[in-house]
């Protein structure tokens, strides 16, 4: 209770004492799902004029955690489908009159981040034209990660099926998960966690020909890249769609990709798993991720073929 208290105190702070002094006329609240950290009344206490946010019946969560939200709002948006989170920003654009143009995610790099990219892959021997395979091990919460042993196979079976690659990518924090992949693979892959920027790592996902990953920040960075995506999942097919895991609200935007993710949950799980460690998601197997990666650098490289042979 007095850490509710303290998020409230914040939120207003921020939107009395920050916010209200710069006389916004328009605030946006995009948040779809509930509102955990009290944004909504940081937006009230702007004293903007008009301030725009989903209603509190988007999801019965956000009901019971949010009721009285829609009192904070001049312009409250009642959308309860469970849709992908980029269309739930793209639905304000559309509210307020405004037109999407583009939809795709987008990257900003810079010289320094590209040479990086260069520098470190030449520093591996890794050639244009080479197969590069990310992988993305880690998750910040127990039950998205997918054993590492798995990993571990799946990279094993790309170096010898393919001569492929493997670059492993992840945060700070996260540094003897990179490690323990690398010693497990005898050493033979370009280790980056915990030890290059946001755009650092997005300048080499740029470059690489496929990511296989869980759930979590770098599956969306290679989207925005651009790179075919085989997300693997702990939501289960047949739980709750507006779950936070569901792959339906956050699964890779605008990109070729594939998600694996359990039939139905692990008992005691149901709507979706619950546990704190690696639960549902162990249903999903090597053998499926290798199929999914299959099909996916094989419409690759004949889309690739196709493009070569137009142009």
């Amino acid at each position: 209770r007095l850490k509710r208290v303290r998020q409230y105190w914040n939120a207003f702070k921020f939107g009395y004492q920050k916010l209200r002094r710069r006389r916004f006329d328009l605030v946006i609240f995009p948040r779809w799902d509930a509102d955990y950290y009290y944004g909504a009344m940081s937006a009230y206490f702007s004293g903007a004029c008009w301030r725009v946010g989903y209603s509190k019946n988007s999801t019965p969560k956000k009901k019971a955690f949010n009721p009285h939200i829609d009192k904070l709002f001049t312009h409250i948006i009642d959308d309860s489908t469970a849709k992908h989170e980029v269309e739930h920003n793209l639905d304000i654009i559309r509210y307020l009159g405004g037109v999407a143009q583009e939809e795709h995610l987008e990257l900003w790099l810079g010289p320094d981040d590209e040479t990086f990219a260069e520098q470190l892959l030449n520093s591996y021997k890794v050639n244009r034209g080479d197969l590069l395979i990310a992988l993305g091990p880690a998750a910040r919460a127990g039950r998205r990660r997918w054993p590492l042993a798995n990993f571990v196979e799946l990279g094993c079976w790309f170096q010898k099926q393919y001569q492929a690659h493997l670059v492993v990518v992840g945060g700070k924090g996260e540094e003897n998960i990179g490690r323990e992949l690398e010693q497990r693979t005898g050493g033979y892959v370009i280790n980056t966690v915990g030890k290059t920027t946001l755009r650092q790592t997005c300048a080499v996902l740029e470059r690489c020909n496929l990511f296989i990953g869980n759930d979590t920040g770098p599956m969306h960075l290679a989207a925005a890249a651009n790179v075919p995506v085989v997300e693997i999942s702990c939501h289960p097919k047949s739980g709750y769609p507006a779950h936070t895991n569901s792959p339906i609200r956050f699964r890779p935007w605008r990109v070729r990709h594939a998600v694996l993710q359990p039939e139905k949950a692990t008992k005691p799980c149901t709507q979706a798993c619950t546990a704190s460690y690696p639960h549902c998601i162990l249903s999903v197997t090597v053998e499926q991720a290798k199929k999914v990666s299959m099909t996916l650098l094989s419409a690759m490289e004949k889309s690739t073929h196709i493009q070569n042979k137009t142009f």
